[in-house]
């Protein structure tokens, strides 16, 4: 069976919630993973008695310690940034992404993810038993099952630092009183919509394969094999996989794998609506269909008055497929999303509104092809 289940596991967990100025929901669901690897981060009273809010979603790859340990400790350390206090925001983010990376290398950090790694272990086995009952799978399949949840046994692991072994990729925006800041390290993503449910921004992945990222990697004596640095990851930035930032003489921006943000600044009064999700939610192969498909979707089911987290699962049941095509890796990983809306009065439609707003992807909305998303299923599609 792999890495997967024969079957999704489609409990899903939720949440839902609003302000004086925007509503968000968050959706996660295991789907076919033998493990939840996907964290996620928010908070609505960042500062009390300013309108400053975070929601961030963090991708873990190898095991869930440093995505869940990213989840845990990203506002923490933005709160304490000297930056962050001079109102310094676009600073004091990326810092806090170098900084959280670097804090993985303490005593404390690797203890930590020791606990975190026991705590998953023994969630993940729980409700690798509670599945393999539902599914009447016989005893010696559950056990072989298990090999790969007990890979990194964390009694084996005491002198062990996990981050070598396993990282994340984080994509978080902070939400001030007249700004937005959106900051993505890896392949999760972000799309800001506007009024009209047109996409006005969205993040670039971070591929080893870019143009950018391929110079670094070489620059810091890393290569890639078969589109993946040393043949093993085709992310080139995240936190934690140490075993790639080793060159003692090289900044931490300029590793083979670096955490140091891309981070875009727009003002709040353009933005109307905003996705995050893992690579998994923006799943199929198309990225500027895929993303066409969900803003279209969310857009349209938000306004008929549903919350955001029905919504996000209602895309995420349709995404996930009830059986694994073999030639066809969609709808299979990890699914996480958060969806946030804007609370504001109505712009007044003065005929002039698309030319003052800065549109990357201007097309009219057209008739959705996200009811497509099940055909695609059957069509090739190599894993990432």
């Amino acid at each position: 069976m792999g890495e997967r289940l024969s079957k999704p596991i489609r409990e899903k967990q939720t949440e839902d919630g609003k302000t004086s100025r925007l509503e968000y929901g968050i959706c996660a669901m295991q789907g076919y993973r033998i493990s939840m690897e996907d964290a996620y981060l928010y908070s609505t009273d960042l500062i009390p008695g300013k309108n400053f809010s975070i929601f961030g979603i963090c991708d873990g790859h190898g095991g869930k310690e440093v995505s869940e340990y990213i989840s845990r400790h990203f506002i923490e350390y933005l709160l304490k940034n000297p930056n962050f206090e001079e109102q310094n925001y676009e600073k004091a983010l990326r810092e806090t992404f170098l900084n959280l990376d670097k804090s993985l290398l303490t005593e404390e950090a690797r203890k930590e993810l020791i606990e975190i790694s026991k705590d998953d272990r023994i969630k993940d086995n729980i409700k690798l038993e509670n599945y393999c009952k539902e599914m009447k799978i016989k005893e010696e399949e559950i056990e072989k099952m298990k090999v790969f949840t007990n890979l990194f046994n964390p009694r084996n692991l005491q002198e062990i630092n996990i981050s070598y072994l396993c990282g994340s990729t984080a994509c978080i925006i902070l939400i001030t009183e007249e700004e937005i800041y959106i900051s993505n390290s890896g392949d999760s993503r972000c799309l800001i919509l506007n009024k009209l449910g047109q996409i006005i921004y969205k993040t670039t992945d971070h591929k080893c394969t870019n143009i950018e990222e391929k110079k670094r990697i070489e620059q810091a004596e890393g290569f890639l094999e078969s589109n993946r640095i040393k043949g093993s990851l085709d992310v080139s930035r995240g936190f934690g996989d140490l075993e790639h930032k080793q060159c003692k003489w090289l900044k931490q921006e300029d590793q083979v794998i670096t955490s140091n943000p891309d981070i875009k600044v727009m003002k709040l009064s353009d933005v109307y609506y905003c996705i995050i999700g893992c690579d998994g939610f923006f799943d199929p192969t198309n990225k500027d269909e895929v993303n066409d498909n969900i803003a279209e979707f969310v857009f349209k089911e938000l306004n008929l008055g549903k919350k955001g987290s029905e919504v996000l699962g209602d895309y995420i049941d349709k995404l996930v497929p009830d059986e694994i095509n073999n030639n066809n890796a969609l709808g299979t990983d990890n699914c996480s999303a958060i969806v946030i809306k804007f609370l504001k009065e109505e712009l007044k439609d003065n005929g002039n509104e698309k030319n003052n707003i800065n549109i990357i992807n201007n097309k009219e909305s057209n008739e959705s092809n996200y009811n497509n998303l099940n055909d695609n299923n059957n069509e090739g599609n190599n894993e990432v």
